[in-house]
């Protein structure tokens, strides 16, 4: 973990846990909180995209754009589905 960054049994990856001071300002571009998250949100992306390469083959452009656009919350929400779907769609109903 970087300097300066302590999360200590806190979860920024639930939806509204983190509110940067700049809030409603332009972000920082060198934040690395922010750069932080955006690397976890990609790689939980990718990870989920070969979990469904090899359970259900390749997906779509749009299954693939809709991985990259979402949320972290959303991603570990998949990531669960998949364990018992049955069907692509099954992986992206909300439980």
């Amino acid at each position: 973990m970087p300097e300066g960054i302590k999360l200590d049994g806190f979860n920024p990856f639930r939806a509204g846990a983190i509110q940067p001071e700049y809030a409603g300002q332009d972000e920082a571009p060198d934040d690395p909180l922010r750069l932080a998250l955006e690397a976890i949100q990609q790689g939980e992306s990718a990870l989920l995209e070969r979990l469904l390469t090899r359970r259900f083959g390749p997906p779509s452009p749009d299954t693939q754009t809709r991985l990259k656009t979402t949320t972290l919350e959303q991603l570990e929400q998949w990531a669960e589905n998949i364990l018992d779907a049955a069907t692509l769609e099954d992986v992206f109903k909300n439980h």
